[in-house]
C-alpha cells in the first residue's frame, strides 16, 4: 500500500501554483482566514544557492507570517500555505504533495489543528494514523528536508479570553498530544506554540481563536528561532549557540537567559549593574574570523559584540576590554570600530579609519553612514584578518580600522556579548555563527603610501554615552 502510494506520488504530484490551488472553502464562519485569505505565497528566487522554507498552517500564520519572513530575509526564501485543511486522506494524496513539489525545501514548519475540532470532521481512531501519513507525504518528498512541528494555539472562551473555551479547547488539548506522540515516534521537532500562550490569554483577541500582535510577535520568535537553528550551514560557519542553553558561554546567571530559541539579557534598572557585563564565549580565542549575529537591543542604551579581548578580573567577574562592534540606537555609533575599556572610539559609522605605529588617528575615508533600527532584528558582521578589522550591517560597511599601533593592539582573543549597564535594556541574540579564516599577513604601515585625502584626526567623543535620550539617574 505504501510503495504505490509513494510511486503515485513520485510521478503524479506537480508544482501547485498559486492560481492552480483549488479555492479552500471553511463552511464554519469562525473559523475565518483572518487576513489575506487561504491561499499559497511563493518567494521571489534570485539566489538558487539560498535555503528555502515552507511554512504550512491555518489563519494562526496569517498572524505571524509577515514578521517571520523579515526575520528571515538574507538567510532563506519563505514560501507559505495557508490554508483551512484539518487531517484527511484527500490532503495527503492530493494536495500536500502538490504544493510540496514547489520545492526543494530544506525546511517545512506546519500546524494543522484549528479545522478539526468539530464533531465528524476526523473520524475516530484515525488521527494519529492520518497525522503520520502527512509527515510521512513530507519525508517521501523531501528526504533531506528538517521537519517542525507546531502545536495548535489555545482557544479562549468568546469575549472571555483570560477563560480557555470549554466546548472546544480540550479537543485542540487532545489533539495536540497525540501529534506530539506521533512526532517523538517519527523524530520530528516540535515548536510548543501551545504552550507558549495558554498563560499570555491577555493577549487574545476575545473571538475565541486569534490573538493580539504581541502574541503573534512571540511565534514569530518561536518559529524564526527554530527555523535558524535548523538551517543548513553555511560553507566553513559553525554556530556558537544551540539554541535550547547557554551551553559553552559564561556569563552571570541573573543577567542572561535562554527563552524560546532566543539569548537575551537584561538590565532592569540603572542600579542592577555597576559594570557593562558580559556573555564570554568560552570554546576559544578568536583571531582571524568572520563572526555573523543577529542581534536587538530593546531599551534606550546599547550593546556590542567583543572581540580579541581579555577579561579584568581585578574590576568583577564579566568583565571585558578589546575591540567592540557597538549596536547602539545613535547612527553615528552604531557598528563603529571601538575598543572598550582602553583606547575608545576609532571610527563612526561611516568612518574608515587608521592608528599609525605612535597611535595617531587617521581618517582614511567616509561613506554615507548606515541607519538601522536597533530595536528591530539586525545582522551585524565583523571580519578580522592581522590588523585589519571590518564591520557591517546587514551587509553594508559601517566601519574598518587598520590598526599599527602595535604596542596596544591585539590579535586573538575572547569574543563576548555586552549587557550595558545605567538604562534599563535587554539585548537578545537570536544567531551567532563563526568562521575562522586562515592566518593573514598585517598590513605594513607606509605612511608614503597612504590615501590622497587622509588626514589625522582626533578620536571621537560621544554625548551619548548609553542611549540617544537622557541617563536615568541611580536611585540613592
Amino acid at each position: 500500500m505504501h510503495l504505490r502510494f509513494f510511486t503515485w506520488l513520485a510521478f503524479a504530484a506537480l508544482p501547485l501554483t498559486a492560481a492552480d490551488l483549488p479555492a479552500a472553502i471553511e463552511s464554519d464562519t469562525r473559523l475565518h482566514a483572518d487576513g489575506k485569505g487561504w491561499r499559497l505565497d511563493k518567494a521571489k528566487i534570485s539566489d538558487p544557492k539560498r535555503p528555502r522554507v515552507l511554512l504550512v498552517g491555518d489563519s494562526i500564520l496569517n498572524g505571524y507570517l509577515k514578521t517571520t519572513i523579515a526575520a528571515l530575509e538574507g538567510r532563506a526564501y519563505v514560501d507559505a500555505w495557508v490554508n483551512p485543511y484539518n487531517q484527511s486522506e484527500h490532503l495527503n494524496k492530493n494536495l500536500l504533495p502538490q504544493v510540496l513539489a514547489n520545492g526543494p525545501y530544506d525546511i517545512v514548519h506546519f500546524n494543522m489543528g484549528l479545522h478539526g475540532w468539530q464533531e465528524g470532521r476526523i473520524k475516530p481512531g484515525t488521527f494519529e494514523p492520518l497525522t503520520k501519513g502527512y509527515v510521512e507525504v513530507i519525508k517521501a518528498a523531501l528526504p533531506n528536508a528538517k521537519i517542525i512541528w507546531a502545536s495548535s494555539t489555545p482557544v479562549t472562551a468568546k469575549g472571555m479570553p483570560a477563560d480557555l473555551d470549554p466546548e472546544i479547547n480540550a479537543t485542540i488539548i487532545e489533539h495536540n498530544r497525540m501529534a506530539a506522540k506521533v512526532m517523538a515516534e517519527m523524530q520530528v521537532s516540535v515548536n510548543d506554540f501551545y504552550a507558549l500562550l495558554v498563560d499570555k490569554r491577555e493577549l487574545a483577541r476575545g473571538d475565541r481563536f486569534h490573538w493580539t500582535a504581541p502574541a503573534y510577535k512571540m511565534l514569530s520568535d518561536m518559529c524564526v528561532a527554530s527555523v535558524l537553528a535548523a538551517l543548513p550551514a553555511e560553507e566553513g560557519f559553525t554556530s556558537l549557540f544551540n539554541g535550547q542553553d547557554l551551553t559553552g558561554w559564561d556569563g552571570d546567571p541573573k543577567l542572561w537567559k535562554v527563552e524560546n530559541g532566543i539569548v537575551i539579557g537584561t538590565n532592569p534598572s540603572p542600579e542592577a549593574m555597576a559594570n557593562n557585563s558580559f556573555l564570554i564565549w568560552r570554546g576559544g580565542t578568536v583571531k582571524n574570523f568572520e563572526l555573523r549575529a543577529t542581534v536587538r537591543v530593546i531599551g534606550d542604551n546599547n550593546s556590542g559584540i567583543q572581540y580579541r579581548s581579555r577579561e579584568l578580573p581585578e574590576v568583577a567577574p564579566w568583565v571585558i576590554t578589546g575591540y567592540q562592534c557597538d549596536i547602539h540606537p545613535a547612527v553615528e555609533h552604531t557598528g563603529m570600530t571601538y575598543e572598550e575599556r582602553g583606547r575608545g572610539i576609532f571610527g563612526l559609522n561611516g568612518k574608515n579609519v587608521m592608528l599609525d605605529p605612535e597611535g595617531v588617528l587617521w581618517q582614511l575615508d567616509e561613506h554615507e553612514p548606515v541607519k538601522v533600527d536597533v530595536s528591530q532584528w539586525n545582522e551585524y558582521t565583523i571580519i578580522a584578518q592581522g590588523n585589519r578589522l571590518q564591520h557591517f550591517i546587514n551587509g553594508q560597511p559601517t566601519s574598518e580600522l587598520i590598526d599599527h599601533h602595535a604596542d596596544k593592539r591585539t590579535l586573538e582573543g575572547l569574543l563576548a556579548i555586552q549587557l550595558h549597564k545605567g538604562n534599563p535594556n535587554r539585548v537578545e541574540i537570536k544567531d551567532l555563527r563563526l568562521k575562522v579564516l586562515p592566518e593573514s599577513p598585517l598590513v605594513p604601515f607606509d605612511a608614503a603610501k597612504l590615501p590622497a585625502g587622509a588626514t589625522k584626526i582626533e578620536k571621537p567623543r560621544t554625548s551619548r554615552p548609553q542611549g540617544t535620550g537622557p541617563v536615568v539617574p541611580i536611585k540613592k
